[in-house]
């Protein structure tokens, strides 16, 4: 299979995965012997994703966890449109996987003319109710949009999902105007964390993450698709200490990615009785491993080897 990135054509196996909703199958992580793109095989087609998502995603209300994570969660988006308006005061934006539409609601609030691309028809109506969004959910592929449209576009934790990012991130440069800006975020494959719990790691997300990008391969991706990178950077206090967090527990032999599970409003670890042991240990060990994380996680970010890839990037011109 030839590299998405470079057409390379030979890879080395680094580890198998598991896979991340509790089942026993496994995939191989491989990395490309001439770009160092690091991808999963096999990659699982259509159909056979869109289970994964339908399971263990947000609820009906469109709420992924569980009141109290989400009442940090508003924190976390209202830094995102913070993050935003550092590269554009207003303007036209597009958000490609925007869920309830919480950050281009901050956003259209402020004056910004705001749209979003949700698949889930069951999310998307939360996302309607702020009537000051346009809100899709056709494939980002498929939305009839104008040629450059947009002042800003954003992709968060989108780009690792995607089959084709190449194809996906030249489709955004088309409908993105000449001084517009590209924000995206993904987890860094390079960061401290995935190199000390490789497998154990907890953005690995198998089979949901096709790709898992470092600072150079996303670089490159971009600079190929006709974008110069303006900022970047890997500190993120949504996902760094949370993930060292989850990745310690994986290492300590827990069932993989139990407290995720146990902390998300639909997840299939919520039906396993069996696991209850396994949970109240996990309870009692969080003070004391938060700690750790919260210390290690602040470190990698300085050391710029944080657990995300930040990225303000714009057309070259």
């Amino acid at each position: 299979m030839a590299c998405m990135l470079c057409g390379y054509e030979k890879s080395e196996k680094l580890f198998n995965v598991k896979d991340a909703d509790f089942s026993s199958k496994e995939y191989a992580l491989v990395k490309c012997n001439n770009c160092d793109l690091i991808s999963i095989e096999p990659k699982l087609d259509p159909e056979e994703i869109r289970k994964y998502y339908e399971s263990s995603y947000q609820d009906e209300s469109g709420a992924k966890f569980k009141s109290v994570y989400e009442a940090m969660e508003g924190a976390f988006k209202a830094s995102r449109a913070k993050y935003i308006m550092k590269f554009k005061k207003e303007g036209v934006i597009l958000d490609v996987g925007c869920g309830r539409g919480e950050v281009i609601g901050k956003l259209a609030e402020l004056g910004w003319e705001a749209h979003g691309c949700e698949l889930s028809e069951k999310i998307a109506l939360k996302a309607r109710q702020n009537k000051k969004l346009k809100i899709y959910t056709e494939c980002f592929e498929d939305v009839k949009f104008k040629p450059e449209y947009f002042d800003a576009i954003t992709l968060w934790h989108v780009l690792e999902h995607v089959h084709d990012p190449k194809t996906y991130i030249k489709r955004i440069y088309d409908i993105l105007k000449k001084d517009g800006v590209l924000i995206l975020e993904v987890p860094n494959i390079s960061s401290w964390q995935a190199r000390l719990f490789q497998a154990n790691w907890f953005h690995l997300d198998a089979p949901r993450h096709y790709y898992h990008f470092s600072s150079k391969t996303l670089k490159r991706l971009l600079m190929d698709t006709g974008f110069n990178v303006k900022n970047m950077n890997s500190f993120s206090f949504e996902y760094g200490p949370f993930s060292v967090l989850q990745s310690l527990l994986n290492s300590m032999g827990f069932t993989h990615d139990l407290l995720y599970g146990m902390l998300m409003k639909s997840s299939p670890i919520l039906k396993q009785k069996k696991l209850a042991i396994e949970k109240l240990l996990t309870v009692l060990l969080i003070p004391f491993l938060s700690v750790i994380s919260l210390v290690f996680a602040y470190f990698e970010a300085l050391f710029k080897g944080g657990a995300v890839i930040r990225v303000a990037a714009e057309k070259k011109i």
